[in-house]
């Protein structure tokens, strides 16, 4: 087994970073805006955590007369010791951005065709530049137990805020033949 140690404290780092912004987020809100009536609680969830790939889950939510969520992930190979990110998980000159912003589009779709939510996409009463068009190369992902690669998009990034911090299972045949490892996503 490779020494791992680097990439263990370097997503503790990563995290550490993570909540030390959110820290600070509800600092700002709270000495500048709402003097003082603001309220944060930030969670975790373990996704992932087998012989190759820890994948965690961190949500915020600050409350300051509304709500705002926000989702922050972060999955440490342990095969390798590195903090990975979406573009790790796939052959350097793979269109992963593309074929998952498909994949994307089309739940969203379907979804809101079937009147089960409700995103920023093209045809809908959504002026062009607010719809969704693609993923980010750094997009947040997990890694479920089930090794399916899940895209999660914070509060208002691709919808109305009553939908949440939407999350996506990628199709796993899409992957197929993009991806480095194919034992970290099926």
């Amino acid at each position: 087994m490779p020494n791992i140690s680097e990439g263990i404290d370097d997503i503790n780092r990563q995290m550490e970073e993570y909540v030390e912004s959110m820290r600070s987020e509800f600092f700002w809100y709270a000495a500048r805006k709402y003097q003082g009536y603001v309220g944060m609680d930030v969670t975790y969830v373990v996704t992932r955590n087998d012989e190759s790939l820890l994948s965690i889950r961190f949500d915020a939510t600050l409350n300051a007369g509304g709500s705002g969520q926000y989702c922050r992930t972060f999955t440490l190979d342990k095969r390798t010791g590195s903090v990975l990110k979406l573009g790790n998980l796939f052959r350097d000159g793979s269109d992963y951005v593309g074929v998952i912003s498909g994949d994307v589009l089309r739940q969203m779709t379907e979804q809101v065709n079937a009147g089960i939510a409700d995103y920023f996409i093209p045809g809908g009463i959504w002026s062009p530049d607010e719809c969704f068009t693609k993923i980010d190369t750094d997009q947040e992902f997990y890694l479920d137990g089930d090794n399916h690669l899940v895209i999660v998009f914070e509060e208002y990034a691709v919808a109305p805020g009553k939908e949440g911090m939407p999350e996506f299972t990628v199709g796993d045949d899409l992957l197929a033949g993009m991806l480095r490892s194919t034992s970290l996503v099926r």
